[in-house]
């Protein structure tokens, strides 16, 4: 499950949106070019500022990849959506605040897995 490859990368330093799409390049057979990681951590932190949560902005790149733009954007959507069902707020500094990385990168990861497994 993503979950579980997503935490391993978290256990291992690796920032939010790095855990999101390195488990996904293992649970899908994603290909990310290797200079992306870099980039991404440039965007940890909430981009820095504590905004939005960059585990789901690494979900929605991930949708990015695997869709055309029609059917990502439908999938970012639900990914949303269904996050904030389980949290009140999309922004890290709150998020932060109020829970553990650690358990929302695995929430997202599930989502995420949900809607992945819907496209199959």
């Amino acid at each position: 499950m993503l979950r579980e490859r997503a935490a391993r990368y978290f256990g291992e330093d690796y920032n939010c949106a790095q855990c999101i799409l390195k488990a996904a390049e293992e649970e899908y057979g994603v290909e990310v070019a290797g200079q992306f990681y870099p980039a991404l951590a440039a965007v940890s932190g909430g981009l820095g500022i504590g905004a939005a949560c960059c585990a789901l902005v690494a979900g929605i790149m991930l949708f990015g990849l695997v869709a055309d733009e029609s059917a990502a954007k439908s999938m970012r959507i639900r990914l949303l959506a269904e996050f904030s069902d389980l949290y009140s707020d999309i922004n890290c500094a709150a998020l932060a605040r109020g829970g553990d990385c650690g358990r929302i990168i695995g929430d997202i990861a599930d989502i995420i897995d949900g809607i992945m497994a819907g496209r199959a």
